[in-house]
């Protein structure tokens, strides 16, 4: 018993050693020692894993090198990985046959980039034909995806709901403005709202659709339309319905612990998911960036069992979510690298495993490539708009005539661009204000310690069950920050939050490691209060510094950049409540000033554009097509009744012309955050407009 309480006390302090290296390793990083904060950070990872093997890294490690070509450890752990005679690799050839001819189908009814009922049914049932046909029906029986116990799920929904609290309710105000990014997939929902079914939103770049129909749905709701409180409270449902997905993922990560550990591993990643930072700003941002986390978890959860057991079914749902996946964001275009990575990393030390790996792949790939038809159909038709984002980011604008000598031109910034996108999470972040607060790490120091310690862990698990499928969670942190490198035309947007969105997820389970073994660590020295503690207190450090960032340092940045567009639309909407129409408003143009679409939409008005481009100069000449019925956008217009002019406060000569066309107008500086610390708002009286301007 004295051994056993010597044992437990090494424990904790051996965890309390970790947590303290990399706490000053991620505290040091973003403050001008970076070289130094990362040496910390990795000796506390290496120090975890010295810790949690036992006898030391040596022999673990002799052991380990010696049975990567021994599966039966392996086996043992995992019922699925047995060795019984391999299953057909189609059991049902006529409907493999039949959804291979569906998915020509889909091709075929899905050009024009319309999404048609033929085209839709045919796409459904392709991959329904291949699910049933490639699954094995004699396959042996392995692990399921089990219900957590009574506890760990009481746990998790409470853990849920105060992620919806924070999302929905503590960080309701920010961000405070609507952007033209807002706009764009406002205006995108809207078309399909009005009848439009897109399999790729090619304007303003190009954008997978996914998040664009899932908000003309939510528009159908009492109530609802499409504002940026609209998109947010989008954005904030899908965050909050993430959180589970850190449980679901977490515990198929330590699943080898053994139950208990795999399901305290799933807690603590959760709880990190609730009050992360970098969580709740994608779930508060608007975007459709929140979906890729939730892509990257469920393809982990999934390829994690995959490679471990080797079972058809979980290679097939994994084709579901890659080929899914792509229609959510355009980093989900490095998923699958994933695949790729868990092909290495599964088991196929005989010749079953290595038969049952490439059936499963095989599987894989056919159902990923029948789920992105559509938008395999719309790259092949469409070329420019579907690679236009990617080409300018990577080669830059003028890349098109020549794009492989752009891309060797551009090989040296890549290769470059790689150091800052790694050190993203603990050393510097994002320096747009409309992401998040500039420069900030993606991770807090807490979060950032806890990772450290946790890729520690994750490496002795790799030693101690000889689990090197486990290397895939690393692994994918590192391949999901890429996409924030590869901006080599633009280097001034790497790091970037957004981009780089899907190393959230193998970032949190890594961390989630480490919290899961310092709250043991603490219940092995100072019982279950203790670790409640510790709990506690390491779960709070995160969620300070989500307040912290989020509303003292995102909010007001971000409205001291963003332009005023909800205070000009409340102008507007005064206008009309007054008797005023919408096709008599106008928002006179500068050069980088405010989107009328935004103001626009955030006066209900969304399928709207009231602007004057700021070329169109005199404003006479501007206004005469309005007054001569000839602007088809102001179908509504009444040359009688009252006019609402916007304009900025620095368009001194645009007022002066609005003077003289319109005697009795009424100027008024309405103050408001933002760069130009207001806007004009100029309303001609009812009757004093009739006389159309001369040009």
């Amino acid at each position: 018993m004295q051994a056993d309480f010597i044992a437990r006390g090494r424990h904790g302090l051996h965890a309390g050693a970790v947590l303290v290296l990399a706490g000053a390793g991620a505290i040091l990083a973003p403050r001008s020692a970076p070289g130094l904060g990362t040496a910390l950070l990795a000796a506390a990872a290496a120090a975890a894993a010295l810790a949690t093997i036992p006898g030391g890294l040596p022999a673990s490690g002799r052991r380990w090198i010696g049975s990567l070509s021994k599966p039966q450890a392996q086996k043992a752990r995992f019922p699925g990985a047995t060795d019984p005679p391999s299953p057909p690799f189609a059991g049902r050839p006529a409907w493999v046959v039949a959804g291979l001819l569906l998915a020509v189908g889909t091709a075929f009814w899905t050009g024009g980039n319309r999404l048609t009922l033929p085209g839709v049914f045919a796409w459904g049932a392709s991959v329904a034909s291949l699910l049933w046909g490639l699954s094995a029906p004699k396959e042996e029986p392995g692990s399921v995806l089990a219900l957590p116990s009574r506890a760990a799920l009481v746990a998790l929904v409470a853990l849920t709901l105060a992620g919806g609290a924070l999302r929905l309710g503590a960080f309701a105000t920010v961000p405070p403005e609507p952007t033209s990014d807002h706009v764009e997939k406002a205006l995108d929902a809207a078309r399909i709202a009005d009848g439009a079914r897109p399999v790729f939103c090619g304007t303003n770049g190009g954008r997978e659709p996914l998040q664009m129909y899932l908000l003309a749905l939510l528009s159908l709701l009492p109530g609802l339309g499409f504002g940026l409180s609209e998109l947010t409270l989008l954005t904030a449902f899908e965050g909050t319905l993430t959180i589970p997905l850190f449980f679901l993922a977490g515990r198929e990560l330590a699943r080898p612990r053994g139950r208990r550990a795999a399901e305290a591993a799933g807690l603590a990643a959760a709880g990190l998911a609730t009050v992360s930072g970098w969580h709740i700003l994608l779930s508060r941002l608007g975007l459709r960036i929140v979906l890729l986390p939730a892509v990257a978890l469920l393809l982990l959860t999934f390829l994690l069992r995959a490679a471990r057991e080797g079972q058809r079914r979980d290679f097939l749902v994994s084709g579901v979510v890659l080929g899914l996946g792509l229609y959510t964001y355009q980093s989900a275009r490095f998923l699958p690298f994933l695949a790729g990575a868990a092909a290495l990393l599964a088991v196929r030390d005989t010749p079953a495993a290595r038969d049952r790996l490439r059936r499963g792949l095989l599987a894989l790939v056919l159902v990923a490539a029948a789920c992105a038809v559509p938008l395999a159909r719309y790259a092949v038709e469409y070329p420019g708009p579907f690679w236009a984002r990617a080409r300018t980011r990577v080669l830059g604008d003028a890349s098109a005539s020549n794009p492989a000598s752009a891309f060797l031109e551009r090989l040296p910034a890549l290769l470059r661009g790689t150091a800052p996108a790694l050190g993203a999470l603990h050393v510097t972040g994002d320096g747009s204000w409309f992401q998040g607060t500039r420069g900030r790490p993606f991770l807090d120091p807490v979060t950032m310690s806890l990772l450290g310690a946790g890729l520690g862990l994750g490496l002795a698990g790799v030693l101690r069950k000889r689990d090197r499928a486990a290397l895939l969670v690393p692994a994918s942190l590192v391949l999901l920050l890429l996409p924030s490198a590869v901006a080599a035309a633009h280097p001034a947007e790497n790091p970037c939050t957004t981009r780089a969105s899907g190393a959230l997820a193998p970032a949190i389970l890594l961390a989630g490691l480490g919290l899961s073994w310092v709250v043991r660590a603490a219940r092995a020295r100072g019982g279950t209060a203790a670790s409640v503690a510790t709990s506690v207190l390491l779960l709070a450090g995160p969620a300070l510094a989500a307040r912290t960032e989020l509303l003292d340092g995102w909010r007001p940045a971000y409205a001291a950049s963003a332009h005023p567009h909800r205070a000009m639309a409340a102008e507007v909407a005064a206008f009309l409540r007054n008797g005023g129409r919408a096709g008599n408003v106008f928002v006179i143009g500068v050069p980088h000033g405010a989107d009328d679409r935004a103001v626009a939409m955030e006066a209900g008005l969304v399928r709207r554009s009231p602007g004057i481009d700021p070329a169109q100069r005199p404003l006479a000449t501007a206004l005469e097509p309005a007054f001569r019925g000839a602007d088809g956008r102001r179908r509504d217009f009444d040359p009688e009744g009252a006019l609402l002019l916007l304009l900025s406060t620095r368009d001194e000569k645009g007022v002066d012309e609005l003077r003289l066309l319109f005697p009795g107008a009424i100027v008024r500086r309405v103050p408001s955050a933002g760069p130009d610390r207001g806007f004009l708002r100029v309303e001609v009286p009812a009757g004093q407009a009739a006389r159309a301007p001369a040009p």
